[in-house]
Parts: C-alpha cells; structure tokens; sequence
C-alpha cells in the first residue's frame, strides 16, 4: 500500500509518515491501514519484522510471518512471538494516541495459531491526536553503537525504583554495578560459544550487513563496524549513571506469555523513549540456560529471564528501515 499524504507526495517508508497525514475524514479501514505505518516501528529481532496485517471494514487482524523465522538464533520462535507481542500492543497504543477506541482480543482464534490479535475499533477519532505519545513512537530506536557518557534522568530512574502502577510487573533493574559486570561478563562468554558455530554465524551475518537497507529489513551495518555485543554490552562501555540494566522475564514458556512479554517490551521502551532514551536489547537468555540460570538469583524475581536491556542515550543513532506497507498487508479475502 502506498499511503497517499495530503502534500501531495506519496511514502512507501512508514518512517516518513506524518501525523498531520492522518486520514480523519476517511473510512475507518482507510485509517487502520494509515497506523500500519506506526506498527510497523515495534522493534524485532535482527529487525526481521516478522509480522503481517489484515484489515477488514473496522477490524484489523495481526499474524505471524514465520517466514521470517530465525531456525538457529529462535529455534522456537519465541523471540518472533514476543516482536509479535510489541507490535499488538504498538497497535493499541497508536489507536489510544488517535482517540480511537476499540477492543484486542489476542489469539482469537485456536485454529490458527499465527493469528497473534483481532483488534477491532468501535468508535471514530475523537480530540485531537496524543502528538507527544506518536512521537515517542516515531524516535523509539535500539541502541548498537555504543553509550554516551551522559547521566540517565532522575525521572527514569524513579519510575524503575519506586512503586508505579504503570510499569509492568515483570521488569526487574540490576542496580548493583558488581552483578552487572558478572552479567556483561557471561554474555561475552556465551557470544564467543556462538561465534564457534558457523550456522549461527551466517544466520547472524545474513541479517546484519550493508546491503539490508536495499530490502527494508534486518541491520545495515558496515563490515568494520563494531558488533552489537562489543558495542553495547562490554564491561568497558559501562559509565557510571550513564546506563542501566534491566531484565525482563517472563511468567511462563507459552506462546501466549511471549505475546505479553513483547507487550511489556514496547511499553518499557516507549517509556525511555518519552525521556529520551533508548536501549539495547539481548535476546540470549531466551536461548542460553546458562545465562538464564545465573541471572535469576541476582533478581531475586520468580519469572524467569527472558531479555536484557541496557538503557542510556545512543553514541550514535542507527535508525534500522522498514518494509513498506505494501509488503506486510495481507488481502482480505487471503486465509495465511
């Protein structure tokens, strides 16, 4: 779908889209179809954006693209339910920033096990749209390129200490530098473990390259570039009240938790983002027992680890593409 702006001109990348090009006197399908372009910013792992999107009249259907599966780095799809999970609750967050209620029902239908939401909306757009969330949206990005050394604001700090009923309840910070280095520490050793294996290696690489740009997905980065590992989540990238770490767990092994572990992802993120933050993400605890075993007792928490997040303000930004709606709309009458 190629979204028709009221400049005249015409985007394919969602990244372009303005909020002043909200379509508010069309039909509700034609403004469902216009948000697809905020969805689409949820992050995912190795930026494969492995979701698809049907809109039928005031309803708009969220799946699964398991073609963009990562067999070696996500052998059980976890991590792409849980991009899943962030781009479901982006979804519901955009229509709230649009006053624009509705209702999420998510895995609607047993019978088809990709169908991550039916979210349909029941009432027009009323007031004028939440710019300050949209925004916070639009300038969510992940962090691979290392950390300033500017302190983190007090405001972020407190809304992860102190009692708050809007942060969810599966988060957990690691305060105490000394825990921190023994986490940075195991996750270097668990990359080099990897990095003995090819299949993970060319999967890893396959996505990360600078040639990805040309197809709107996975990390455009050069081949002197430093990796993610090194950049983010060193020892030596670590200055005092610059960053924090996080864990995020989950409350079981079911797809159904994954879906809201990514719900509480975006949430977290787009709280940094309001503060002008961002934050590195790791997804190893979801496929290294070893991590997963060390972490947990330094949370003291039931759930079991499932992502790190390293949070501060980026050295430099990289702002990954997206696929243009075109390529993640499903037609209505297609059964995925």
């Amino acid at each position: 779908m190629t979204v028709a702006l009221k400049s005249g001109r015409s985007a394919r990348n969602p990244r372009e889209v303005s909020i002043k090009d909200f379509p508010r006197d069309a039909s509700v399908e034609s403004q469902l179809k216009f948000l697809v372009n905020y969805a689409v910013l949820a992050p995912s792992v190795h930026n494969t954006q492995p979701w698809l999107f049907r809109v039928l009249d005031h309803t708009i259907e969220i799946y699964a693209n398991r073609s963009r599966a990562l067999a070696v780095v996500d052998p059980d799809d976890r991590s792409l339910i849980i991009s899943c999970g962030s781009c479901v609750h982006l979804f519901t967050r955009v229509l709230n920033a649009f006053r624009m209620e509705h209702k999420c029902s998510v895995f609607p239908d047993m019978a088809d096990p990709d169908l991550m939401a039916r979210i349909t909306v029941t009432s027009s757009p009323k007031g004028d749209p939440d710019e300050a969330l949209v925004q916070a949206i639009v300038r969510r990005s992940t962090i691979r390129r290392g950390f300033q050394s500017l302190p983190l604001p007090e405001a972020f700090i407190d809304w992860f200490t102190k009692g708050n009923d809007e942060r969810p309840d599966f988060i957990r910070t690691v305060m105490e530098k000394e825990s921190e280095f023994l986490i940075l520490r195991q996750l270097q050793e668990t990359e080099r473990n990897y990095q003995s294996d090819k299949r993970y290696r060319r999967e890893t690489e396959s996505w990360t390259h600078p040639l990805r740009e040309r197809s709107q997905d996975g990390i455009p980065m050069n081949p002197d570039e430093p990796t993610t590992m090194v950049s983010c989540w060193s020892v030596d990238n670590a200055p005092d009240h610059a960053t924090m770490l996080a864990v995020l767990t989950e409350p079981a092994d079911t797809p159904r938790a994954w879906l809201e572990t990514g719900e509480h992802l975006i949430q977290v993120l787009l709280e940094a983002s309001r503060m002008g933050l961002n934050a590195a993400i790791m997804n190893l605890p979801s496929t290294s027992t070893d991590i997963r075993s060390m972490i947990k007792p330094l949370i003291g928490f039931s759930g079991d680890p499932i992502l790190l997040l390293r949070f501060g303000r980026p050295r430099r930004k990289l702002i990954t593409p997206r696929r243009s709606t075109v390529d993640v709309m499903l037609h209505p009458g297609f059964r995925h």
